[in-house]
């Protein structure tokens, strides 16, 4: 199974993901991803700027980017080359970006 990194950006905190995860395809790949923005605390200088998730494969390639912005919906958004090598076929999002629950 494919190894993921996750890192985050957020106001003047960045965090990066030396170990990565396995995930079995595009819908787990978000899954993380969004699990990540929410993990955030609101009460910290996220909530004045945008949080960033990025996902990369193993070979550092980004493909796929959650977004949230204060007082909106999570965004993603996929790498145009690597949407059918993570399976993002299979993430029920309309096109390649789109509002996440």
């Amino acid at each position: 199974m494919p190894r993921y990194f996750f890192d985050l950006h957020s106001d003047c905190l960045s965090e990066w993901d030396d170990e990565g995860i396995e995930c079995h395809g595009g819908e787990e790949i978000v899954h993380h991803a969004l699990a990540i923005l929410r993990s955030v605390p609101k009460s910290d200088g996220a909530m004045h700027a945008p949080t960033v998730v990025t996902a990369r494969d193993a070979a550092g390639r980004v493909i796929v980017t959650a977004t949230l912005k204060p007082r909106l919906e999570a965004r993603i958004q996929w790498a145009e080359a690597e949407i059918a090598a993570a399976g993002a076929s299979t993430v029920p999002l309309a096109g390649r970006s789109a509002s996440a629950p």
